[in-house]
């Protein structure tokens, strides 16, 4: 597994997403826009790109969102 280092991340919602997804193991797509209070559209961007950077991934084929790197 790839090791990311959190100061190396420059968006500073990225960086929220990341810790709330690594503290609860996974979370569902949803829940991650309404305990940051993000607005879906901005949600939605910064998921898409941390999905399309390997940094998070979709557990099972489902909703929920996991770690796809060791977070330092």
């Amino acid at each position: 597994m790839n090791k990311v280092f959190l100061q190396e991340i420059q968006n500073p919602k990225e960086k929220e997403i990341l810790k709330l997804v690594k503290a609860k193991g996974s979370c569902l797509y949803g829940d991650i826009f309404k305990q940051l209070s993000i607005s879906t559209t901005e949600g939605q961007q910064i998921i898409f790109s941390l999905l399309s950077r390997g940094l998070i991934k979709y557990q099972y084929h489902s909703s929920n969102l996991e770690l796809n790197v060791e977070l330092r």
